[in-house]
């Protein structure tokens, strides 16, 4: 899939082993690669920040796994 993606082998294992974050130019590659649209790839995921006063530029990412 990396090569069809031209995505490296490396940075592909990083993104699925969530040692780091895909661009939105690798997550366009991968659903291309995999003949599914953006939003089905993404479906679910979303950023939930941390109120400014707390910690300003802080958040998380909350994934909702969808139904088969």
């Amino acid at each position: 899939m990396s090569t069809r993606a031209a995505v490296t082998t490396n940075r592909l294992a990083q993104v699925e082993n969530g040692k780091s974050a895909a661009t939105l130019d690798v997550w366009v590659r991968l659903a291309g690669t995999l003949g599914e649209p953006l939003d089905d790839l993404l479906a679910g995921v979303r950023w939930v920040p941390v109120p400014a006063e707390e910690k300003p530029g802080e958040g998380a990412y909350v994934v909702k796994r969808m139904a088969n």
